[in-house]
């Protein structure tokens, strides 16, 4: 391809869509919402073992039937596929159903009471995100000292030593003057003995906010207790205090970052790992193509992977694109697998556009990355037949070690694309 096929390359990257002049053979562009948007008509095949949530183009959280792709907003506004790995909620009541009156949520604690005050005027409901919250009321003259200790686990819940867990909430101050609030953990070993605690960050109840923050359990820990402190109290008996608080979307997970919420109500739930396979386009050659992907990553698990495309950034932020046997069309650039690419030394950004290419040809495998000079990783020497299936954001096993994040697009081409037509590809 000469100077007219770069030129077209750059178009479509400034764009910001495909310009169906370039000549995919096959393009999956999740950004219009839907999958009506495909060339090759070939829609990708998504299995995913049970229902996932996430919030859908109105801002509202809606439920996902198992085996059906979550093409919602990104962080950065964009239509995408969603992907996540497994997760499972290990708070059993994050909807805080149950609330009535003096009632606290099921299985929710009032572990002490706010300077002798008991939280009353207890109500559970669904706010307009489409999130269940718990909503209660201190109102009074303060008797004691004592803080408000209030727990989501008092029959704690399962963790594993030294294995990081993420609490993430909602928290909205209604009316009154709220005071400033802390997540705390406390890890208990086997016996049921206290091993110690972690203090979160200080939150200040105000307009509703999510909030998110990762602790890791200490080495023998087997449960946790996780609980609010209202430390913005100073323990002076005799305050007058009225506020309304209310928490929505309760999780506690075992992963190091947040991933999207998963409701519960009376028990744990797990969310299975997305898994998203491509037919691989027709047309294209075992000797020469082109592989192209746009997404946003907000987190990643790095871990073992044999035989995934991995166009990386030194190993942080990846996105893996696993070609099945049998035919090779990868290079073997992955941990685990004897030679680690990090041609890429630069993170992949967070929450914005990352946009990656691999060019394969008997001769050998080119990558690039956001518009970066196109480099060679370990060489591949070709394949003996055309793989069946791609394998975009996630190893080959549903739900194994993925891509975090938002798939904008991914598309073949028939042709290996040039290293300077790979950079105009990938540029911002």
């Amino acid at each position: 391809m000469g100077s007219y096929a770069l030129g077209l390359a750059r178009r479509a990257a400034r764009r910001g869509t495909h310009d169906r002049r370039v000549n995919w053979s096959a393009l999956w562009d999740f950004r219009t919402g839907s999958l009506a948007d495909v060339i090759g008509g070939v829609r990708p095949t998504v299995t995913r073992a049970s229902t996932a949530w996430a919030f859908n183009a109105a801002g509202v959280l809606t439920a996902y039937p198992a085996d059906v792709l979550r093409i919602v907003p990104s962080p950065a506004g964009v239509m995408s596929a969603l992907v996540e790995a497994t997760s499972t909620n290990l708070i059993t009541n994050g909807e805080g159903v149950g609330a009535a009156g003096a009632a606290v949520p099921t299985g929710w604690q009032v572990q002490q009471q706010f300077g002798g005050l008991s939280p009353d005027s207890w109500v559970s409901g669904v706010d307009a995100k489409g999130c269940g919250y718990a909503q209660f009321r201190v109102n009074g003259v303060t008797t004691v000292a004592n803080r408000c200790l209030l727990s989501y686990t008092g029959a704690r819940v399962a963790v594993a030593a030294a294995v990081p867990v993420t609490f993430s909430s909602s928290l909205a101050l209604v009316a009154g003057v709220g005071y400033d609030m802390q997540m705390v953990y406390l890890w208990y070993d086997a016996g049921g003995a206290l091993l110690s605690q972690t203090v979160g960050a200080v939150r200040t109840p105000g307009a509703y906010a999510r909030y998110a923050e990762t602790v890791t359990p200490p080495a023998n820990a087997v449960t946790c207790n996780a609980r609010w402190d209202f430390v913005g109290y100073n323990g002076a008996v005799g305050t007058a205090v009225n506020f309304t608080l209310r928490l929505a979307a309760a999780q506690l997970e075992a992963m190091p970052f947040a991933t999207s919420y998963i409701p519960t109500s009376g028990a744990a739930v797990t969310r299975a790992g997305d898994f998203i396979a491509l037919p691989f386009a027709p047309g294209l050659s075992i000797t020469e193509g082109t592989l192209f992907c746009s997404y946003e990553a907000y987190a990643t698990v790095v871990a073992a992977r044999t035989y995934a495309i991995n166009l990386v950034d030194g190993g942080l932020a990846r996105l893996a694109l696993r070609a099945s046997d049998p035919g090779e069309i990868y290079p073997k650039a992955v941990v685990g697998d004897g030679a680690v690419n990090t041609t890429f030394s630069v993170n992949n950004a967070f929450n914005a556009d990352n946009k990656v290419a691999l060019a394969y040809s008997s001769a050998g495998t080119t990558l690039a990355r956001n518009g970066a000079s196109a480099a060679t990783p370990t060489a591949w020497a070709g394949g003996s037949s055309l793989p069946a299936t791609v394998y975009v954001g996630c190893t080959v096993a549903p739900g194994g070690n993925q891509l975090n994040g938002y798939i904008r697009l991914f598309g073949t081409l028939r042709s290996r694309l040039s290293d300077a037509q790979l950079q105009a590809l990938t540029a911002a």
